[in-house]
């Protein structure tokens, strides 16, 4: 793979920062990327699933087990499950995570996910 960087031939300021930079391989910062992304699509989620949660809670629709949401972004898998959305590893709340798997995809969609694959079993 073809190494990629930045550069800027023109410094604004203190110059003696540059000695601060630290270069950063490509696939590093893709990485450093796709987790901050995911850390801001797990935020928004937790906010704007908030209320649909509550309700589920105080009624739950079913149970399920294994439910799964797998991607790529930028060319790295991932595999999203409840606990990694605050949710316990239980049947309901499983089963939230699959009621919602619709919304999720559309937001990883949008930040640049592909191959997006939900997975769940009712249990």
């Amino acid at each position: 793979m073809t190494k990629k960087r930045i550069v800027c031939n023109k410094i604004i300021g203190d110059s003696g920062i540059v000695d601060k930079f630290e270069t950063v391989p490509f696939e590093k910062a893709i990485k450093l990327q796709n987790e901050q992304t995911l850390a801001l699509l797990k935020e928004k989620w937790k906010i704007e699933l908030a209320q649909r949660k509550k309700e589920w809670d105080e009624n739950p629709g079913w149970p399920a087990k294994l439910v799964t949401t797998s991607f790529k972004l930028n060319g790295i898998d991932y595999i999203l499950n409840s606990v990694d959305l605050g949710y316990t590893d239980g049947g309901f709340d499983q089963g939230f995570m699959e009621s919602v798997q619709g919304y999720l995809r559309g937001d990883l969609e949008a930040g640049g996910a592909t191959d997006v694959y939900n997975d769940g079993f009712i249990d």
